[in-house]
């Protein structure tokens, strides 16, 4: 049974304690709905490079990118722009050098004949750093441009499970075979080239539901959990790492963080103020919930919380590494401390945090232990 501790993966064998991820910067506004300056916005492919050139010499471990067909709207045009994870993820791989990259996959969306092709040029494009989110399918909105239904939460993850078997045997199998699955069905099955990296490429998933933890036990490799303090994440990455040790396999456990690192916390306090509070984009972020709440594009007949909105505004409910050099540092530790293995990490302006956050931070993290020096 193949699990993160058995794969060649660059992003599995430093000896990091607490890996490093970029996230969500593909589209407009990235992460973080508000229309200050700065940021992404507008999207623009020359800045796409330069945020994963800088990534790459700071020594960031991975280039998560999300896959999105429809934004948010409002003022900031939250996400109305979206650069598609696939393309992006090769001729981002093209050139970089070391850090993992990966596309995110919808399996309504992509059959796994295709996607087992395009996720092996991908790897031999990157000379072996690919890496591949799948999404089981959740935006209505999204699905119906495609004209495909959105079927129950938990079946979701079992159509996920087959998708996933029937393209690792398309990256193993050296002859022809016929698939018939309950969802899927092939006659005369075959994929080559195979993936570079053996058995075969690394897998993240999300979730915190029963079938969607049951899910990243059985297939994942990195299981991406999203919650706003170290209190509450605790016992969600107990249970994801349970569930795999049952299985006997080994899961890594990723939070989603926003980063605002400031010289003082008056200077964190006036750059969250002046981004979320006075530029905030209200507008996307109720357009956004309504959709996640079940409203499917409509008003819905009830107020939404204003507390729940400011976190949206506030890079996406992350958990929030906001504070000094040193505050950060001491937050990165108590995730590291509750099992936390790695961090999708978003900005309001990636270009400035990224350097800051490799300036600054990460030399305090090596000697905090939680980051080698190499």
């Amino acid at each position: 049974m193949t699990d993160a501790a058995s794969l060649s993966s660059p992003i599995f064998t430093r000896s990091d304690r607490l890996k490093l991820g970029v996230f969500h910067m593909n589209c407009t506004g990235g992460a973080t709905p508000s229309t200050a300056e700065g940021g992404i916005n507008p999207l623009e492919w020359s800045q796409q490079v330069r945020i994963a050139q800088l990534a790459d010499r700071a020594g960031f471990d991975a280039f998560i990118p999300i896959a999105r067909w429809r934004g948010y709207g409002g003022p900031s045009k939250f996400n109305d722009e979206q650069y598609e994870a696939i393309p992006w993820a090769a001729a981002i791989s093209a050139l970089t050098e070391r850090i993992a990259v990966f596309a995110t996959a919808h399996v309504p969306l992509i059959h796994p004949v295709r996607l087992a092709k395009e996720v092996a040029t991908l790897d031999h494009i990157s000379g072996g750093r690919f890496c591949l989110n799948v999404v089981a399918g959740w935006n209505q909105r999204e699905l119906d441009m495609f004209g495909v239904e959105l079927i129950p939460h938990d079946e979701r993850y079992t159509v996920a499970g087959e998708w996933i078997r029937f393209l690792e045997k398309l990256w193993v199998e050296t002859e022809e075979f016929d698939f018939d699955g309950t969802y899927f069905r092939s006659k005369g099955a075959l994929s080559d080239p195979k993936p570079i990296q053996r058995p075969r490429v690394p897998i993240m998933s999300a979730g915190s539901s029963p079938a969607g933890v049951a899910f990243a036990a059985e297939y994942a490799d990195i299981c991406f959990a999203v919650a706003d303090s170290p209190e509450t994440l605790q016992p969600l990455v107990a249970r994801i790492k349970d569930a795999a040790a049952e299985r006997g396999r080994t899961v890594e456990v990723w939070t989603q963080v926003g980063v605002i690192c400031g010289d003082t916390e008056d200077d964190v306090t006036r750059r969250y103020d002046h981004i979320v509070r006075e530029h905030g984009d209200v507008e996307a972020v109720t357009n956004q919930m309504t959709m996640l709440m079940g409203g499917g594009g409509k008003t819905l007949d009830y107020k939404l919380d204003p507390a729940m909105l400011e976190r949206m505004m506030a890079m996406q409910h992350s958990y929030q590494l906001f504070g000094t050099p040193e505050q950060i540092v001491k937050k990165m530790q108590q995730l590291a401390d509750i099992g936390v293995d790695g961090m999708s990490m978003i900005w309001p302006d990636y270009e400035t945090g990224i350097a800051r956050f490799r300036d600054a931070v990460i030399p305090l993290a090596v000697q905090a232990g939680l980051r080698s020096a190499g």
